[in-house]
């Protein structure tokens, strides 16, 4: 399980919180979630780094949020005032120690890293239409949008303050899979969540398409595979629903039970982009007068 903060799925209910309460958007691209962990090495005093996921690898860095810094806990702290002390206390000195190299060390310095350091850009949400335009920018790919509470403090775990946005098409579920038949040319696989103790529930089955096939035989979607899949609301069959996305080869274990029934919720209720960019006037005007 991540360590960090978790954003709980965007709901018709929340657009209230929009109205109600300053929040910053920031992009939800298609990666990994870590956790960085900077400190010195207490044997040799060298500076060490650390990346936590969920199998503790390394990763590409994009920098939004702070916990702790020179032993200081902020964690209590607004949002916003842990952004702003991520960039003043890291990107700031980073960017600075760049700028003092001349261009071709520079260079050789980026080509020597194994990561690039970046912020994430934050909108606020009456500026909606430039977050969903941003993405042109980057070399990910965005798959929805991420509202973070300016008030709140970082919570790990599920954290109520932190809203997920997603296109109903890109809305998704982890599920663990168990071929159904022994016979691989069938192509029909169960699908199973998580309920408390690591018991695994039956949600669905999952029929491949022909289309779907080629690309997601019998031996990639092994009993035990973590497979993420999107929900086709029109697609007739409900045993065919259910679509292969990727193979979760960060997680080991599927999306508890919770997490499924939040995401089906979502799917239903269904806010689209044009929702939100309909509403922005009456946020801007909101965020204006508090």
């Amino acid at each position: 399980r991540f360590p960090g903060a978790q954003p709980v799925s965007f709901m018709r209910q929340h657009m209230t919180n929009l109205l109600r309460e300053n929040y910053y958007v920031g992009l939800k691209v298609d990666g990994v979630r870590v956790l960085v962990f900077a400190t010195l090495d207490p044997v040799e005093g060298k500076p060490k780094l650390y990346f936590i996921d969920r199998k503790n690898s390394h990763r590409v860095l994009m920098l939004f949020d702070l916990m702790f810094f020179n032993a200081r806990d902020y964690r209590q702290k607004n949002f916003d005032k842990r952004n702003g002390a991520m960039r003043e206390y890291v990107l700031v000195p980073h960017n600075r120690h760049l700028d003092k190299l001349p261009p071709d060390e520079q260079r050789k310095w980026r080509e020597r890293q194994p990561f690039q350091i970046t912020g994430k850009k934050l909108f606020t949400p009456y500026h909606i239409k430039d977050a969903f335009e941003h993405p042109s920018n980057l070399s990910m790919k965005m798959d929805g949008l991420i509202f973070t509470r300016a008030s709140a403090p970082y919570t790990t775990g599920t954290n109520e303050a932190m809203l997920k946005w997603k296109p109903v098409e890109e809305n998704s579920v982890d599920f663990e899979v168990r071929p159904l038949s022994e016979n691989p040319d069938e192509h029909i696989f169960e699908l199973y969540v998580t309920q408390m103790a690591r018991k695994k529930i039956f949600i669905s089955v999952l029929t491949l398409r022909p289309e779907d096939q080629s690309t997601w035989s019998a031996e990639k979607l092994k009993t035990g595979t973590i497979l993420e899949c999107w929900y086709d609301l029109k697609e007739p069959d409900p045993d065919r629903r259910w679509r292969p996305m990727r193979v979760r080869e960060d997680k080991d274990t599927s999306n508890h039970i919770s997490t499924y029934t939040n995401v089906m919720k979502s799917m239903i209720e269904s806010i689209s982009r044009d929702c939100l960019l309909e509403n922005q006037d009456r946020i801007r005007d909101n965020w204006k007068a508090r």
